[in-house]
């Protein structure tokens, strides 16, 4: 192994370490195929018969369509505010994940986007590897390209 690939696995378990020590499950996958039949399965396993899905491609989210109809699980699109009350789960990209408090950094301009993270009973959030930065300080570059735009908002979650 390399340094690099020490200091990415030595990154990666720090950020699944703190996320668990908030009650946050953390489950590793290398494709979306995982993810999204993570985000079924969970839903399914809490008994819930609905999943709202935000920020992913008209792709991701037929072949998640295909997941939820074998489940019997209704797959919830945006929009979602005549909605609030049906979101059981919710599944939606991570922008950065924050290694030494096990954050996540979500861009929440969308109304969707709010609804999905917090009305839902259970938030399934999916955050690239490469996107993992070990301190807060590290997402600055992120946050100053946010903050230049007319209408951003960010979530820390």
């Amino acid at each position: 192994m390399t340094q690099a690939d020490v200091a990415d696995k030595e990154r990666i378990d720090k950020f699944e370490e703190m996320a668990k020590s908030v009650q946050a499950a953390v489950k590793r996958t290398s494709n979306m195929t995982e993810v999204f039949s993570y985000a079924v399965e969970t839903t399914a396993e809490q008994k819930g018969v609905t999943l709202a899905v935000v920020g992913f491609s008209d792709e991701d989210v037929g072949a998640l369509q295909s997941l939820c109809d074998e489940k019997g699980i209704r797959l919830l699109k945006p929009p979602l505010r005549g909605r609030l009350e049906d979101i059981h789960s919710a599944l939606t990209p991570a922008d950065r994940g924050i290694a030494e408090t096990g954050t996540l950094v979500i861009d929440s301009t969308s109304e969707d986007m709010r609804i999905a993270t917090m009305l839902s009973e259970t938030h399934v959030a999916c955050v690239r590897r490469s996107s993992i930065e070990s301190e807060a300080f590290d997402v600055e570059k992120f946050l100053d390209e946010r903050l230049k735009q007319e209408r951003a908002y960010t979530a820390f979650i």
